[in-house]
């Protein structure tokens, strides 16, 4: 069992927690196994928690039950309204699982669990699935999760299980694949890791393949619904200054003095802060004569890793409207949930690459012009950057004597 927090995440409960948990409906289907004893009620117990189904159950149940969170066991604050949270619970499948006699709707629970915090929750049984039977909680269509957008900057650590401290890592290392060195920055959704020289199709790993897709089944319509639990769309958008000097946000006085030791550097630094400021795609032709600044070019980055952001956001919400309304999996046709996975599985995984294909493209799809635009408002956008460089700078300045 899980608490649903109020945005829709899943938390586990304490080990000390304890519970009053009772079935209210489908109870000849089962009862509930706890500890070795089978019984439709249990006035205070702690997890594991299984439901075992009768041994002459010819088809398919849906058993409610209610559990409710035992006050005084409870290590963190008991909210006042009651929450109705959805509870599932896993079917044993151990060897120590008993058959029930014919008769178990006489030792159906009747009383009421009122706690503050509680919930309904619905286990199929009798399905004789391998996989868990989910009832969905929500039968809309999924959106795409903005959290698995993750964000990486040159020589930074893309992890492959981000939650395991011993999982491999690559060292992203997308600057390499500029389109030449006058570019300074670059900002594209990662294919696949590892990055090399060249993109490639070869990748050991790639958001489609680590997808995680599960199933939930919709009693309504008698229908499986695929969720997908995980997938991360890492997008590099860093700065890969090459040939310049680079001084950072102009607040390193240590870099400032190193760099800029005479009033020709400085008048050098600041023709370069006007170039920079007014935005290298509104001055085609013209380059900086000897620095460059990264926040700055941080900044115009970071506008392209928010439009590519909402881009990927239309696209998946797209694609997952798409999977609700035409990929229908009758229960007539699919019985368990691994028999969608077995046979159509592969196919989602291609249409997920297929998706993320189609926001790797984005920029390399857009017209000439709409390019230009696109990079004109980068610039626009990392402008007043530029303005607090050549603050900062302008106070150090004042200190020196050339």
């Amino acid at each position: 069992m899980k608490k649903r927090n109020s945005d829709g995440t899943l938390e586990d409960f304490s080990e000390w927690d304890s519970f009053e948990i009772g079935m209210l409906e489908g109870c000849d289907a089962g009862q509930i196994l706890v500890g070795g004893a089978l019984a439709p009620y249990f006035g205070e117990v702690n997890q594991p928690i299984y439901f075992v189904a009768a041994s002459d159950l010819t088809e398919t149940d849906t058993v409610k039950v209610r559990v409710g969170l035992i006050e005084s066991s409870a290590s963190r604050p008991v909210q006042t309204n009651k929450e109705r949270e959805i509870i599932t619970l896993r079917k044993n499948k151990t060897p120590q699982q008993k058959p029930l006699g014919e008769n178990t709707a006489t030792y159906c629970f009747i009383g009421e669990i009122d706690w503050p915090k509680m919930g309904d929750g619905f286990v199929v049984v009798g399905d004789e699935c391998d996989e868990e039977i989910v009832v969905c909680n929500n039968t809309h269509p999924q959106t795409f999760n903005p959290f698995w957008i993750e964000k990486y900057k040159n020589f930074s650590y893309f992890s492959l299980e981000p939650n395991n401290p011993s999982s491999l890592s690559y060292i992203v290392t997308g600057c390499q694949l500029k389109r030449n060195s006058d570019v300074q920055g670059i900002t594209f959704i990662i294919p696949g890791m590892p990055l090399e020289k060249e993109f490639s199709k070869n990748y050991a790993w790639t958001p489609s393949s680590s997808a995680i897709i599960n199933l939930c089944f919709n009693e309504i319509e008698q229908r499986w619904i695929i969720r997908f639990d995980e997938l991360r769309i890492p997008i590099f958008s860093s700065a890969c200054i090459e040939g310049y000097i680079n001084l950072g946000d102009g607040t390193d006085t240590t870099k400032l003095n190193s760099n800029v030791q005479s009033m020709s550097d400085y008048a050098i630094l600041l023709k370069d802060l006007d170039y920079w400021e007014k935005g290298p795609y509104s001055q085609p032709g013209k380059k900086p004569q000897k620095y460059a600044f990264e926040s700055g070019i941080l900044k115009h980055e970071n506008k392209h890793f928010l439009i590519d952001s909402a881009h990927v956001l239309f696209t998946f919400n797209k694609f997952f409207l798409d999977l609700f309304n035409n990929w229908i999996f009758d229960k007539s046709q699919y019985y368990c949930p691994e028999d969608v996975l077995s046979s159509k599985e592969k196919s989602i995984r291609i249409f997920t690459s297929n998706a993320v294909s189609n926001c790797f493209e984005r920029y390399h799809n857009l017209t000439d012009w709409e390019k230009k635009n696109e990079e004109l408002d980068c610039d626009l956008y990392a402008s007043p950057e530029y303005f607090k460089i050549r603050t900062r700078i302008k106070n150090w300045a004042t200190n020196k004597s050339w």
